[in-house]
């Protein structure tokens, strides 16, 4: 069962609900409003790192195209690699100065790890050995696709990132190519700082040739990869999301159009929320602290208001059960006090009303056995006279003895004693002596037969409450018969008292509900259930409501009355 709240302890409740809901609302409207603008201002700072980076990179990138343009001039001039007929006669001072300007490129670009020329007569010039296997078909078609441009090429199973570039002779006409081998952090050292700093990842992207030529990621990687083989990456401001190692990263994209290269920069995105797990502790430590305050006051509202309502509603619970009353100390002199005194005044004038009216009850109730009593007797007391009066004539004068010895002990029952309650026993005795006058009436054709297990025979029972049902049996069930009449008297135990059933072979009854009716429309035939309903009622008056008297019957097969009796601490039966 649900404990019952006290419209009190609601308002107070209510009052503290509305409390913390305004603080949450507000703590999460603060949150919301922190997080917007930490995450505006650092998207700003970002973006503007992320250029910074990235035109760092394309200066890298122009020097090094700047110096593969000086190197190609260089090599155009010189006639070793036009004339291989020259070469074999005056070109040692110009193949010098070949090789020294090679490796004067490699020393001057730190990013540059090898340098090869290639000549249109299957020569080959470096300043390493050439142990990278380049497609030179491939990179011939993509030179002759970019005439006059540095080109970036990469190539699988080779981790290096190769710049090629064509040069020509003074009629313009194509002498060889160069092949410019970068180091494998080139881009590494360049997003190095940044990668550390905003731990992003980071692609690049050739957008002229679709090829991805840098990244830290595989699957930011695949990710440019199959975008820019789909179409060209072109709005700087475009925003997409990738989730890497479990983590979310938004996609900002910087491109050069001039190098046409693509910078991909996947930034996490509790990168742009730092700093505000120190927001949300100082919001929480603010509403925490809020919260006890209200919570605190709160509760010594409560204390000042609901306990004294709390120890009057106490009074009035123990009031209506033992009608005693609690005293109550108040420490200060305010409206609850009074309303104590006048409860206080009111119990007393209750408890004088309920003794007075309980006293005037218990005496309205022994008046109303003794009628119901009184009801009985005479009647019966006349019919027995006459039976004595017609078998003295008939001479018989051991049965006038044997019924005047049962009339006497009627009698003696009946009206010799003042007492309301005997037990179950003298009330089967005094039913025998009763049935025992009959029988003689009968002249043999009434039958009695009883079973009443002995441990109920000492429990009480309303005097002259199986009588008078006899009683009816014999004058109303056996009307006009005088063979083969049967009373069968019954007792049982019940969970909560004991029950008796008086059941008899009669004429049976077609209606039984209106027998205890206690209303004068309802009110029965005269001569037909008078005596039980007025047993019904004495049963009632004295073990309770749930006590009584149930009447079954079937027509021409006879009747059972079963009388029910609650004993005190019982259950309903």
């Amino acid at each position: 069962m649900l404990k019952r709240i006290s419209t009190v302890n609601r308002i107070i409740y209510f009052n503290l609900a509305i409390l913390i809901l305004f603080i949450g609302i507000t703590s999460v409207f603060v949150y919301y409003y922190a997080k917007s603008s930490l995450s505006k201002n650092s998207r700003q700072e970002t973006l503007r790192t992320l250029s910074s980076t990235s035109e760092q990179a394309e200066s890298m990138i122009y020097s090094l195209n700047q110096s593969s343009k000086l190197l190609a001039s260089k090599m155009s001039v010189l006639n070793i690699l036009q004339y291989p007929s020259y070469y074999a006669l005056h070109s040692s001072n110009e193949y010098t100065e070949m090789i020294s300007a090679l490796n004067d490129f490699v020393f001057l670009n730190e990013n540059v790890e090898s340098t090869f020329l290639f000549d249109n007569y299957d020569n080959t010039y470096g300043t390493k050995y050439f142990d990278y296997d380049y497609d030179l078909l491939q990179i011939d078609e993509a030179l002759a696709d970019s005439p006059g441009q540095m080109i970036w090429y990469t190539q699988d199973g080779i981790s290096q990132i190769a710049l090629c570039r064509q040069f020509y002779s003074a009629t313009l006409k194509p002498v060889g190519k160069i092949i410019i081998v970068l180091k494998d952090d080139i881009f590494r050292t360049i997003f190095q700082w940044q990668q550390h700093e905003l731990m992003s990842e980071v692609s690049v992207v050739d957008t002229k040739n679709n090829k991805l030529l840098y990244t830290t990621s595989p699957a930011a990687g695949a990710f440019i990869q199959n975008h820019a083989s789909q179409k060209p990456f072109r709005d700087v401001s475009l925003h997409e999301h990738l989730l890497i190692n479990d983590r979310m990263h938004t996609l900002y994209l910087y491109e050069n159009t001039g190098n046409g290269f693509l910078y991909c920069y996947f930034i996490p995105e509790s990168y742009f929320t730092q700093g505000l797990e120190y927001i949300i502790s100082v919001i929480l430590i603010i509403a925490a602290i809020y919260v006890i305050i209200v919570i605190a006051l709160t509760f010594r509202l409560n204390k000042s208001i609901n306990r004294p309502l709390k120890l009057i509603g106490l009074n009035l619970r123990t009031f209506s059960i033992k009608k005693d009353i609690i005293p109550i100390e108040f420490t200060h002199n305010d409206e609850f006090e009074d309303l104590y005194q006048n409860f206080c005044e009111m119990a007393h004038r209750i408890n004088r009303l309920v003794e007075t009216t309980y006293e005037q009850e218990i005496l309205n109730k022994e008046q109303e056995i003794l009628i119901l009593q009184a009801q009985i007797n005479p009647h019966f007391i006349y019919n027995t006279f006459e039976l004595i009066n017609s078998v003295a004539i008939s001479h018989q004068a051991p049965q006038v003895c044997s019924i005047t010895k049962s009339l006497s002990n009627i009698m003696r029952y009946t009206i010799g004693s003042e007492q309301f309650e005997v037990t179950l026993k003298d009330e089967m005795e005094h039913i025998h002596d009763y049935i025992t006058i009959h029988q003689e009436r009968f002249m043999g054709g009434l039958s009695y037969i009883h079973d009443v297990p002995a441990e109920l025979l000492r429990h009480n029972i309303l005097k002259l409450t199986l009588q008078p049902i006899v009683e009816n049996c014999i004058l109303h069930a056996f009307k006009g018969r005088w063979k083969n009449c049967l009373i069968t008297v019954v007792a049982r135990k019940t969970g909560n008292g004991f029950a008796i059933d008086i059941s008899d072979n009669g004429c049976g009854m077609e209606h039984t509900e209106n027998i205890l009716a206690a209303d004068e429309h309802n009110k029965p035939k005269k001569g037909n259930g008078i005596a039980v309903k007025n047993i019904h009622r004495r049963l009632q008056i004295r073990y309770g409501s749930e006590s009584g008297i149930h009447v079954e019957s079937v027509l021409g097969k006879g009747t059972t009355v079963t009388v029910y009796i609650v004993e005190q601490g019982g259950e309903n039966v």
